[in-house]
C-alpha cells in the first residue's frame, strides 16, 4: 500500500471525531503527501526517517513533538492492523515530555494591545474587519478554543442575543460545539452590539456558521471560514498592533491562568469547557496549580528577611 492512499484511508475512517481528523490532517499530510512519500510504500518508513523529519521541524517544543510522534504512531499503528507494514516505525521514536515544563502566557501588555486594535476594527466599516476583530475580541473574553469560535451558529447566536441567560446582566451565553461536544461560549454587551452589526451586513448564504469567507471574488464566498483564515485572523491583527503573533491557545492559557488564580481551578475548568473527565487536572498541568503556587509562596516566606 502507498503511503498517500494509506493517509486517505486513514483519515476518511467513520468512527473518529471531526476534530481528530482535522489534527492528523494538519500533522501529517507535510509528510504524507510530499513528492517524495506521495508513492512510497507504507513499509519503507524508518524509524530514523521519521526522526529526522520530526527534528527538522523548526519551532518545535517537546509537547508538539509529543502530538507528531503520536499521530505517527496512530498512523502506522492502523497501517500495521492491516498488514501494509510489519512493524510501526514510530514505536521506537523518543517519547518526548508531553507537559510544558514550563506555563507560558503572553505579555499581557501586547494582548491589551491586540486587544485594542481588534475593539477598532470592530468599529470599522469594513466588514471583514468587523468580522477579525470580533473573533479576536471573543477569544479574550471567552477563552473557546479556536473551533468553538469557528462552529459558532446563526441560530444558536440568536438565541442567545434573545436571552442574557438570567446568569449576570450583561453576560450572553451561546452554545457551539468542538474538541468535547457541546460548549458554552460566554460573551459580553459590546460582543453582543457588534454580532447585530456584523449578522446585518453578514451575506446570505447557505452555510449557518456565523463567521464565513467575506471575500466575493473567492471560490468560497459566503462558505463558513476555514482553519486557515482563522489563524490569519490573529496574525493579521497582531501585525496591526505591532505585538508578536498571539495563538488561540495562548489566549485560552491567559483566561484559565487568571481565573485559576482568582476563583479557583475548577472555575477554569468550566470557563474553558474541559471534558467531565480531565476536570481539573489540565489546568494544574497546561495552566496553573495552587499545590505549587503554594510551595513557592511559602519558600519565599520561609526566607529570612
Amino acid at each position: 500500500m502507498i503511503i498517500s492512499q494509506a493517509f486517505s484511508q486513514f483519515l476518511s475512517r467513520p468512527n473518529i471525531s471531526e476534530q481528530t481528523r482535522q489534527k492528523y490532517f494538519y500533522r501529517l499530510r507535510p509528510f504524507c503527501m510530499t513528492t517524495r512519500n506521495f508513492s512510497r510504500q507504507v513499509e519503507d518508513v524508518t524509524t530514523p526517517e521519521l526522526l529526522d523529519y520530526i527534528q527538522s521541524q523548526d519551532g518545535l517544543n517537546d509537547v508538539s513533538r509529543a502530538i507528531l510522534r503520536q499521530s505517527f504512531h496512530a498512523f502506522f499503528n492502523y497501517c500495521r492492523k492491516r498488514a501494509w507494514c510489519e512493524i510501526n516505525p514510530a514505536s521506537a521514536l523518543p517519547r518526548w515530555r508531553d507537559t510544558p515544563r514550563r506555563i507560558h502566557v503572553p505579555q499581557e501588555a501586547e494582548v491589551v494591545s491586540a486587544l485594542e486594535a481588534a475593539v477598532r476594527m470592530c468599529k470599522s466599516d469594513n466588514l471583514i474587519d468587523v468580522r477579525d476583530g470580533l473573533i479576536f475580541s471573543l477569544a479574550v473574553y471567552s477563552g473557546c478554543r479556536r473551533d468553538e469560535l469557528r462552529n459558532l451558529d446563526i441560530g444558536e447566536l440568536e438565541e442567545a442575543l434573545r436571552d442574557t441567560g438570567g446568569i449576570l446582566e450583561g453576560t450572553y451565553i451561546a452554545y457551539t460545539h468542538g474538541k468535547t461536544g457541546e460548549a458554552m461560549m460566554r460573551f459580553s454587551e459590546f460582543h453582543a452590539d457588534v454580532f447585530v452589526k456584523y449578522l446585518q451586513k453578514r451575506p446570505k448564504s447557505r452555510s449557518t456558521a456565523v463567521f464565513v469567507n467575506l471575500n466575493p471574488n473567492h471560490p468560497k464566498y459566503g462558505e463558513k471560514l476555514s482553519l486557515t483564515a482563522f489563524n490569519r485572523v490573529r496574525a493579521k491583527i497582531c501585525k496591526r498592533a505591532n505585538v508578536p503573533v498571539i495563538t488561540y491557545q495562548e489566549l485560552r492559557r491567559r483566561i484559565a491562568t487568571t481565573i485559576a488564580r482568582a476563583n479557583g481551578i475548577d472555575v477554569a475548568a468550566h470557563a474553558l469547557n474541559h471534558s467531565p473527565h480531565s476536570g481539573d487536572r489540565v489546568i494544574r498541568l497546561f495552566y496553573y496549580d495552587p499545590d505549587q503556587a503554594a510551595v513557592s509562596n511559602a519558600l519565599a516566606a520561609a526566607w529570612p528577611k
